[in-house]
């Protein structure tokens, strides 16, 4: 069994051209999840052969909480 878990909080200003820092323009929590499991069954078939059957499953979640407000826009 395989579980992983990451968790940012992200924040970013604006640069203009010049390299001046400006406003802030995001403000976000990003969360990234993943799991798998793995099963393998071997069979000896005789002294010198084996048959291996094995088979994994993963899932990896991805989260954006959008904490800025300012924009209006609450998507992400």
């Amino acid at each position: 069994v395989d579980l992983a878990r990451q968790e940012d909080d992200r924040y970013r200003n604006r640069v203009n051209a010049l390299g001046a820092v400006g406003e802030a323009s995001a403000d976000e929590t990003q969360r990234a999840t993943s799991s798998g499991v793995f099963a393998q069954g071997d069979l000896a078939l005789s002294e010198q052969v084996t048959f291996s059957l094995g088979a994994r499953f993963d899932r990896v979640a991805l989260r954006v909480d959008d904490d800025f407000l300012a924009d209006g826009d609450q998507s992400g």
